[in-house]
């Protein structure tokens, strides 16, 4: 009967690689209706190299697991992966749309720096310079110093970006946000495009909901009472991507130096303290990874 496998290849759990959800190189003469969906593997990951394999094996892709399956399942992860980390930055988000409204600045033109920057701690410090009467030169520098730790999550993530297409070695940079970077290090290991997949998925999504609720904090934050403090959600904002970040003691080590340094140098110019903090933690991980070793 066409597609019903051979009793002889029905069942590859004996084999090794069978149960890790690739077809054996010794069933390489079994037809490609052996490979049923049942041997195909829950995770990604596997799920490409079963298909690799397969192919391989039999000359056809095995049909119960297309790949188009396989990419819908991987930006869902990625956009419930993304939606936790975006709460936080909702209440800053409407801080945002306040300073806009009070600085004087048309509304459209502040709204605009939500998708020109993307970064909202850059956007924050610029537009709050700008609306107190500050150079333009003074703003735009202040706001590249705020956004200095991108270059350290670029330095991360340059290996994994080396294997990526052209295209996207330049516009996956643009959507590199704070919670974007914390989700992409917990796939730094997938293979190129299932780590393109997932990250594109998050990143644009972080996207689309960062201009939504900025363009509501014109309206919103206003009428927000002060009492609320929402200048506070950024601050839970970092702490929970820092909680979700270390792993290991000689991130805690940097964390804690980092923050530490940072508070002591608070006071230097065009808020130059978070570079210097972010410099000297990295320095003081470095050292504890190494004396670990």
């Amino acid at each position: 009967m066409p597609g019903a496998p051979n009793k002889k290849y029905a069942d590859l759990s004996t084999d090794g690689n069978a149960a890790n959800g690739l077809a054996s190189p010794k069933h390489a003469d079994a037809p490609s209706s052996c490979l049923l969906a049942s041997d195909a593997p829950a995770s990604p990951k596997w799920a490409a190299a079963f298909l690799l394999e397969s192919t391989w094996s039999t000359g056809r892709a095995p049909y119960p697991v297309p790949l188009m399956s396989l990419d819908r399942s991987i930006v869902r992860q990625g956009i419930v992966d993304a939606l936790p980390l975006f709460v936080p930055a909702v209440p800053f988000a409407f801080v945002i749309g306040l300073v806009i409204v009070e600085s004087g600045i048309s509304p459209f033109v502040g709204w605009s720096s939500s998708w020109i920057i993307f970064g909202g701690a850059a956007q924050l410090t610029l537009i709050s310079l700008l609306g107190s009467g500050a150079a333009v030169a003074a703003a735009i520098t202040a706001g590249l110093v705020v956004n200095a730790r991108h270059l350290m999550y670029s330095a991360a993530l340059a290996p994994v970006f080396q294997q990526q297409p052209h295209w996207m070695r330049w516009f996956g940079p643009y959507l590199l946000i704070d919670q974007q970077f914390a989700l992409s290090m917990l796939r730094a290991d997938d293979d190129p495009k299932t780590f393109r997949t997932y990250y594109l998925s998050s990143g644009l999504l972080f996207w689309a909901l960062w201009l939504i609720t900025s363009a509501l904090g014109l309206v919103v934050g206003p009428v927000v009472p002060e009492a609320w403090n929402l200048e506070f959600a950024v601050s839970i904002l970092f702490l929970g991507l820092i909680v979700l970040g270390i792993d290991r003691y000689p991130k805690l080590i940097a964390a804690l130096v980092g923050a530490g340094v940072t508070y002591l140098t608070a006071g230097l110019p065009n808020r130059a303290g978070l570079l210097v903090g972010a410099f000297v933690g990295i320095l003081a991980g470095t050292i504890a990874e190494r004396l670990r070793e």
